[in-house]
């Protein structure tokens, strides 16, 4: 599943918004005939704003519209349980500019690195607000998710990144094919990105907890 939303996140209403909605459901329905969209919360707000020129007035919770949008899809809600972890890879990510990593093979991601070097992130720096910052903002970032699927009702498939890397099954995909209707047999395909996170993420891991503590959690 891809980003489709990214470009939503400035103000479209010189667009045609259905035909464009249209054209990211086509664009992101493979040959199985399954369309799979990523969608990060903090898109939600950019494309609620969007959709008030497709569907209006709102007469429900909050991203009540990007809900009527997708209120027949399987939802399928992928999250980090180490957030210190992950704020500590964003802000790696901010001063690399760096955020994926392959082995060699070409890839669609944004801000890739082509072949893993493992002194990449050598030169990045120890930043505890910018840590706090990040786990803040993850942290509300799934307090937002759970909110919205606590409004609609939903039970989303629910998975830990911890778990999938560490499952070379790759289990979650035979989830979500079975929740998909999509019958076998097909052949799993292993991720192209590789894991960036070196001794140095764990450092800076170390540092923040130590840090933290000090500070008494500010």
């Amino acid at each position: 599943a891809e980003e489709w939303f990214i470009p939503w996140q400035k103000d479209l209403s010189d667009q045609d918004l259905g035909q464009a909605l249209r054209g990211i459901r086509q664009r992101a329905t493979g040959e199985n005939g399954v369309c799979a969209i990523k969608v990060m919360a903090n898109q939600l707000h950019g494309i609620e704003n969007n959709l008030k020129h497709v569907i209006k007035p709102p007469p429900g919770p909050q991203f009540f519209r990007f809900f009527k949008v997708f209120e027949n899809a399987i939802w399928v809600w992928l999250r980090r349980d180490d957030i210190v972890a992950q704020a500590v890879s964003r802000v790696m990510a901010q001063q690399t500019g760096i955020n994926h990593a392959t082995h060699g093979e070409k890839h669609f991601a944004g801000k890739l690195m082509t072949g893993y070097r493992d002194d990449y992130n050598a030169a990045t720096r120890y930043d505890y607000d910018g840590i706090l910052r990040e786990c803040t903002a993850i942290t509300l970032e799934n307090l937002v998710w759970r909110d919205f699927f606590k409004n609609f009702k939903i039970s989303p498939i629910t998975f830990l990144y911890e778990e999938i890397i560490a499952d070379p099954s790759l289990g979650h995909l035979d989830i979500m094919a079975s929740a998909a209707g999509v019958d076998g047999p097909w052949t799993k395909e292993h991720r192209k990105l590789v894991k960036i996170g070196n001794s140095r993420n764990q450092s800076f891991i170390d540092m923040f907890y130590r840090d933290s503590a000090a500070r008494r959690f500010h």
